[in-house]
């Protein structure tokens, strides 16, 4: 114990009552972990229920210009984007990539030019899923088909040409189009 003037002071005193306001502090600050090791989680979790939750996936798009002499295998790159909900599809390459698993259905409209005639097909991740066909000798026809297919985040769909592609033509100004939507 050491003496000042007439009082003596208990090094031990000291240190427990720096003790005692160091401890309430320590238990603040583990709490303060606590809460933002909670709150990343809470976040992450959010996060996860966001991509979750989105439902409306839709695009519509079709051709403003003509597409003559198709190679086979090329794939339909349709410019005018009507619809893009998610831009999941893109103009610029012509695929539409899965932004969130689910059941989508695509609907395929093609018209051909007179005298001409079209084998397409929808492709899924190189895959081909639907064929489309349309042809007339006599007059322009289009050619309609669609269908359900189950996607996975990152599946890509495209539509492209099948077959004699010297006949290959699709009919532009707005007559040819692809629209895909997400089923609820």
């Amino acid at each position: 114990m050491a003496e000042t003037g007439n009082t003596i002071t208990n090094p031990c005193a000291t240190t427990s009552a720096a003790q005692k306001a160091i401890d309430p502090l320590e238990s603040v600050m583990a709490k303060l972990n606590n809460l933002e090791k909670d709150l990343a989680e809470t976040k992450a979790e959010l996060s996860q229920l966001k991509q979750q939750t989105v439902s409306d996936v839709a695009f519509t798009v079709n051709l403003s210009k003509h597409l003559e002499h198709l190679g086979s295998g090329q794939t339909i790159k349709f410019d005018n984007v009507v619809t893009n909900i998610e831009s999941g599809y893109n103009p610029v390459t012509g695929v539409f990539t899965c932004p969130i698993d689910g059941n989508y259905v695509f609907i395929v409209t093609i018209m051909c030019h007179y005298g001409t005639f079209n084998e397409l097909r929808l492709m899924m991740n190189g895959s081909s899923k639907m064929l489309i066909y349309t042809g007339n000798n006599e007059l322009h026809n289009q050619g309609k088909n669609s269908v359900v297919l189950q996607l996975k985040k990152s599946d890509t769909v495209w539509i492209e040409t099948s077959g004699y592609p010297s006949q290959s033509s699709v009919y532009g100004q707005h007559w040819s189009s692809f629209t895909g939507i997400k089923l609820k």
